[in-house]
């Protein structure tokens, strides 16, 4: 399988791109509706494909146009989006149409792309399944929280994570071993990796009581706000979060998204239920109401990427609810992601 990065020269960052990406100057130019503004700048097949569609925003270089260029890595290939300042191949201009998009052009390893004044290299790699699989597991690290009456629970949740979705994973007993972990990975997780946190929690109004103490969530999602690449926090609730829920929404950034679900949905008498939602809902389309947190992990986290799989969230019912944080971050910041978009939107 071949994989696709472009390194950015001047920063030397390295980003995957693993479903086609658009370069420009501003991620709000498309509405990502029918109705958008100018639907013919991409690609028929692209532009129905959205869900799956990345964004590098070159929010500082006033020679990018909004929509620049294109780079599908199936081919792989670059076009031209009908800019004003030309995309450009080691130096050379691709061809341009009015109004839409350009002619696809083949890119090579080692090539060089340039939009507006910003310029990247072309890095292609074969790798097999394993090789893949192996490189993801390492950009993934997780936590899961829960008091000493919720061990056997919290332990079930975390041979979870670690054997089924091969998360670097340390459980945690108190409020305060949460925290020092949290700030753990805003050291280790990579700005492409994946945080995941389950916690085992009561929830009153904004209020957390996870471990026997009781914390104030927008102090946490404060924390998690820090943490580098895709956040995903699993609440298995006792009690009512429609009050983080709503917090969450208008204050966490929009690389991150909760899941919450009671409590109740992870037990089986004495036994964790084994989260089955890839089987019971995507293919045999709903054998029942999707409750478990676990469920949302299993079908969020795919075993070759660390783009988290969003497309079933508008089909399933029952207790589980998902939230995506919508907070933009300034645009000076290294890296905001659009998780309804599928992927991530990278700034420089």
């Amino acid at each position: 399988m071949r994989r696709v990065w472009l390194r950015h020269v001047t920063s030397n960052r390295r980003i995957p791109v693993e479903v086609p990406t658009v370069f420009g100057r501003s991620d709000h130019y498309y509405e990502y509706t029918d109705e958008d503004i100018r639907p013919g700048r991409l690609r028929k097949d692209v532009a129905e494909g959205l869900s799956a569609l990345n964004y590098v925003k070159l929010c500082s270089d006033d020679q990018a146009s909004r929509t620049h260029g294109l780079l599908d890595p199936s081919e792989p290939a670059l076009c031209d989006l009908n800019s004003t300042n030309g995309t450009f191949l080691n130096e050379r201009e691709v061809p341009s149409r009015d109004g839409e998009a350009g002619p696809l052009v083949t890119v090579s390893d080692g090539d060089r792309v340039t939009i507006g004044r910003q310029t990247f290299a072309v890095e292609l790699r074969d790798m097999g399944q394993a090789e893949i699989v192996e490189e993801v597991n390492k950009e993934r690290y997780g936590l899961v929280a829960a008091g000493a009456h919720q061990s056997e629970v919290a332990e079930l949740a975390e041979a979870f994570l670690r054997e089924d979705k091969h998360v670097n994973v340390r459980r945690v007993g108190s409020v305060e071993e949460l925290y020092a972990g949290l700030a753990r990975l805003c050291e280790v997780v990579p700005e492409n990796g994946m945080a995941v946190i389950i916690l085992l929690a009561e929830c009153r109004g904004y209020q957390l009581r996870v471990a026997g103490s009781e914390r104030a969530f927008p102090e946490l999602v404060a924390q998690l706000n820090s943490v580098p690449g895709r956040k995903v926090l699993a609440l298995a609730a006792d009690g009512d979060p429609t009050a983080c829920e709503h917090y969450f929404e208008s204050e966490a950034y929009e690389d991150m998204v909760l899941l919450t679900g009671p409590q109740s949905a992870m037990l089986a008498g004495s036994e964790l239920i084994t989260p089955t939602l890839q089987s019971r809902l995507l293919l045999e389309k709903g054998l029942g109401e999707v409750a478990n947190p676990l469920d949302g992990l299993d079908a969020l986290l795919a075993e070759t990427t660390n783009i988290l799989q969003v497309a079933w969230i508008d089909t399933f019912r029952g207790p589980l609810k998902v939230t995506f944080g919508s907070k933009q971050r300034p645009d000076d910041a290294g890296l905001s992601h659009s998780l309804r978009l599928g992927s991530s939107t990278f700034r420089f």
